[in-house]
C-alpha cells in the first residue's frame, strides 16, 4: 500500500506547485538609493510585474558595483522545482541595443540554506547568453531543498569580461518567482540538505500510512455511495446476515458446559423419600 500511496503524493504534488517566493523578506547587497521602497528588493517577490521599469515602483534597482547579490529568504526549507526571473526591460523593446540585455550577461542562480551562496547548490550559470540571445524572462528548473534563492553576478577587476558583458554588476530584478512546496519537518534537515534525524524514515512512513487510511475510507465511502439502491441493500443484508452468524456461534461458543460454570448447581430432583 505504501508504495502506491507515495506515488500518488508525488504525482499530487507534480501539479500543485506555487510561489513559495511570494511577498517573503528579500535583500540586496548595494541599493541604489537606499530606504527607497519604490526600488527595494522585495519589489522583486511582490507578484507585481506589469511594469518592468527602473521607477515604476515594481523593480529592483541597484548602484552599480562588482558583484551584485539579491536573495530571498523563504522562512524555512522547501522543496524547490523551478525559478522563473523577470529581468527589468525599461518597458523598452528587448534587443540587443537595450542597455539592459547585457547587465545580466554572466549571472548565476543558487539555492541554499544559508544566504552563503558557496554553501549552496548552483542551479544556473550563464556561460552561452548574448545581448541577441539572453531572454527577457528567464526559467530554470533546479529540483534542490533549500531556504534561500540567490541571484549572483560580477564584474570583477582584473578579469577580462566578453564585450557584450556590461561594465559592473547590477541586481535588476523586476520580480522572481520560485515554484515548489514547502518540505514537513525540515528540522531533520542540516545546512547540507541531508537528513541527519534516524527516524525521520519512520516518521515518513508513517504519515504516509495514515495518509493511505484515509484514502481507503474515502473511497469505500464514495464506492458506498455510488453504487445502485438494489446493490447496497444487497451488501447490507449479507452483512447483516453475517455478522449475526458469527455473533451467534460466538455466544455459542461461549455457553458453559461443566455444570457448576458461573456458580450455577446440579439440579435436584425430590421423591416421597427424599432428596435423590
Amino acid at each position: 500500500m505504501y508504495p502506491m500511496c507515495v506515488c500518488f503524493v508525488v504525482i499530487a504534488l507534480s501539479h500543485g506547485y506555487v510561489n513559495i517566493a511570494l511577498n517573503k523578506p528579500a535583500y540586496q547587497q548595494y541599493p541604489l538609493l537606499r530606504g527607497d521602497e519604490t526600488i527595494d528588493a522585495g519589489n522583486a517577490v511582490d507578484g507585481r510585474k506589469s511594469n518592468l521599469s527602473s521607477y515604476g515602483d515594481q523593480c529592483v534597482s541597484s548602484a552599480p558595483k562588482e558583484t551584485a547579490i539579491w536573495w530571498v529568504n523563504l522562512n524555512n526549507i522547501h522543496s524547490i522545482h523551478h525559478i522563473t526571473i523577470y529581468f527589468m526591460t525599461d518597458n523598452l523593446r528587448w534587443e540587443s541595443s537595450n542597455f539592459y540585455t547585457s547587465v545580466y550577461l554572466g549571472f548565476s542562480v543558487y539555492v541554499s540554506n544559508t544566504t552563503d551562496r558557496l554553501q549552496g547548490t548552483l542551479c544556473y550559470k550563464d556561460d552561452n547568453f548574448t545581448r541577441d540571445t539572453i531572454p527577457a524572462v528567464f526559467t530554470t528548473i533546479c529540483p534542490v531543498h533549500g531556504q534561500y534563492v540567490i541571484f549572483y553576478n560580477e564584474r570583477l577587476p582584473g578579469v577580462t569580461y566578453p564585450d557584450d558583458y556590461s561594465g559592473y554588476a547590477y541586481t535588476d530584478l523586476c520580480e522572481v518567482e520560485i515554484f515548489g512546496y514547502p518540505i514537513a519537518r525540515c528540522s531533520v534537515l542540516a545546512p547540507d540538505g541531508k537528513f541527519t534525524s534516524k527516524n525521520w524514515k519512520t516518521e515518513f512512513i508513517g504519515v504516509l500510512g495514515g495518509f493511505c487510511i484515509l484514502l481507503v475510507v474515502i473511497g469505500v465511502a464514495l464506492g458506498m455511495f455510488l453504487i445502485n439502491r438494489n446493490s447496497r441493500t444487497k451488501f447490507l443484508v449479507i452483512l447483516q446476515s453475517t455478522v449475526s452468524r458469527r455473533a451467534k456461534k460466538q455466544e455459542l461458543s461461549n455457553f458453559p458446559t461443566n455444570e457448576t460454570s458461573y456458580g450455577l448447581r446440579k439440579p435436584q430432583h425430590f421423591t416421597a423419600e427424599g432428596v435423590l
